[in-house]
């Protein structure tokens, strides 16, 4: 599926927080007993590229805004 002008797309299909049935597979998945909160997990995916509706703590950023990558 191609984007404006036959270019790929910038963003990948819609990934809602508040929506779990939008999230892909993630990436890694982890889980760690805690001593005060009991388990605690994480999920976390790779190359996910935010889409912005509302710019708020970006307001002044020119430009593109920043991938999020994933340590190695």
């Amino acid at each position: 599926m191609h984007g404006v002008n036959d270019r790929p797309p910038e963003h990948g299909p819609e990934f809602r927080f508040t929506k779990p049935e939008t999230w892909p597979e993630p990436a890694i998945t982890t889980v760690t007993d805690t001593a005060n909160y009991g388990k605690a997990g994480t999920q976390a995916w790779d190359r996910v590229r935010p889409q912005l509706t509302h710019r708020s703590s970006w307001l002044g950023h020119d430009g593109e805004l920043p991938l999020a990558e994933r340590g190695r």
